[in-house]
């Protein structure tokens, strides 16, 4: 609340993004189906500026869903201790040692960024723990997060995020001020998969599907959110569509 008093001139000052942006990072420190959905961002963005670099700040496990995307340019991997020690995760063994640790990459993490100078960042995670502040810290020209995210008065932009709409269109939201043309539709950059030895190894070993050549359909029925579960109904119905359509 504090910060939203002091920050308050920024919602009655329509902070517009630069003409000419050059370098934009894409944040999104969260799970693989979450990283997969940011990718919606990459065409737009690329269409719109396009001689801009495009890198991504992620976490280490979800590195191979973008490491051969042709519209990424650079990856930085980072995750914050609070990602960690979200509830259920259990990733944190040693609290204090690794609190030191992740305080001490998280720094040399922002002094290499930093030098990056960042035109536009745009942080694609919408539930807490966000790293805003984190973000801010590296002094882009411009700043956009979503308007529920923790420390979203620092941004410049702050998309609406509706908790109980499609997350396509929380994602769009975030391209707001930039204009972008959005007429050819959704695009998830899947493709990029395919090309990672590793993954396809592992489908073909687990399930004997070649991801490169077989129609198959992937799904993950885990939401920590329940007003983003199905219904029983909901799922009758897309097992009924598979079933009846030529996925494994």
């Amino acid at each position: 609340i504090l910060g939203d008093i002091i920050f308050l001139f920024k919602r009655f000052h329509d902070e517009k993004p630069p003409k000419e942006v050059k370098k934009i990072l894409i944040s999104k420190i969260d799970q693989m189906g979450d990283v997969i959905f940011s990718t919606l961002l990459l065409r737009y963005l690329k269409d719109r500026f396009p001689k801009a670099e495009i890198h991504y700040l992620i976490s280490e496990k979800t590195k191979f869903i973008l490491e051969n995307n042709p519209w990424v340019s650079k990856i930085w991997l980072y995750e914050p201790f609070s990602i960690g020690a979200l509830l259920g995760r259990g990733r944190h063994k040693n609290f204090l040692k690794d609190f030191k640790e992740s305080w001490q990459i998280g720094r040399e993490t922002l002094k290499k960024l930093r030098r990056e100078k960042y035109d536009v960042i745009i942080n694609a995670r919408a539930h807490p723990p966000s790293i805003n502040w984190y973000l801010w810290l590296m002094r882009p020209r411009y700043f956009c997060a979503f308007n529920v995210s923790i420390f979203s008065f620092l941004a410049d932009y702050r998309a609406d995020y509706n908790l109980q709409g499609r997350e396509d269109q929380n994602t769009f939201n975030l391209l707001a001020p930039f204009g972008v043309n959005r007429s050819a539709g959704p695009v998830l950059e899947f493709h990029n998969l395919a090309n990672s030895v590793i993954f396809r190894e592992k489908v073909r070993n687990l399930f004997k599907i070649d991801i490169e050549k077989d129609n198959f359909a992937v799904i993950a029925p885990v939401s920590f959110d329940e007003e983003k579960c199905w219904t029983i109904d909901g799922w009758r119905e897309v097992v009924k569509y598979l079933l009846e359509s030529d996925f494994y």
